[in-house]
């Protein structure tokens, strides 16, 4: 029987991960899902992002201090081409986000639509599966993606009057459909803590 080597593990989650930072040598290739340039709170002056690995079962963390964006993402790409994975940083990579806003747009089920006065629209419970599939679309950890999703939506209704309608049950409408959707996506994950809650600290 093969004894693992202790003195070069290979983290295939960041469950597994025993200090804040990982090594970016000990992660196991065909585990990472993709490198990502990860927002971190207002507040650090330049250091507004700290690379970061996500991994397949959608656990993530930070592979070195925050630093600016240009900085960030060099340091990723740096990494990734070694093993040839994605890097991302909440842009669209592959397509222009007319492109992305168009094929999310036509996957939508019939009814996610309606028509108000000859117009076509998408209603409620199709306004949160958008906001879900933009955010997985992104590449967010699904923490992550629900933290987003939760405060576009509720930004979204913020602003809303609906005449003789009850904005809050047009919100929790869209928030479930959303939700589903997450779940759907991001099938046999579990949601890591998001934004506000790991501040600048990694998911070990």
């Amino acid at each position: 029987m093969r004894t693992p080597d202790m003195t070069n593990p290979k983290y295939a989650t960041a469950r597994a991960v025993p200090t804040v930072m990982a090594d970016p040598t000990t992660l196991d290739p065909k585990a990472v899902r993709c490198l990502w340039t990860r927002p971190v709170p207002a507040g650090m002056g330049d250091a507004t992002y700290l690379p970061s690995v996500v991994f397949v079962d959608g656990t993530e963390c930070p592979l070195a201090c925050a630093m600016d964006g240009l900085a960030a993402r060099q340091f990723c790409q740096k990494i990734a081409a070694v093993h040839d994975w994605p890097v991302k940083d909440g842009r669209a990579l592959d397509e222009s986000r007319e492109v992305a806003q168009a094929r999310i747009m036509a996957s939508l089920d019939d009814n996610d639509r309606k028509t108000v006065d000859g117009v076509g629209m998408v209603n409620m419970p199709g306004t949160g599966r958008i906001a879900a599939m933009f955010a997985h679309d992104a590449g967010l950890p699904y923490g992550f993606a629900v933290e987003a999703v939760t405060r576009r939506l509720t930004a979204l209704f913020r602003q809303m009057v609906i005449p003789g309608q009850d904005t809050d049950e047009h919100r929790q409408a869209a928030m479930d459909a959303a939700t589903d959707k997450m779940a759907e996506l991001y099938r046999g994950e579990k949601p890591q803590p998001g934004l506000s809650e790991l501040g600048t600290h990694g998911a070990g």
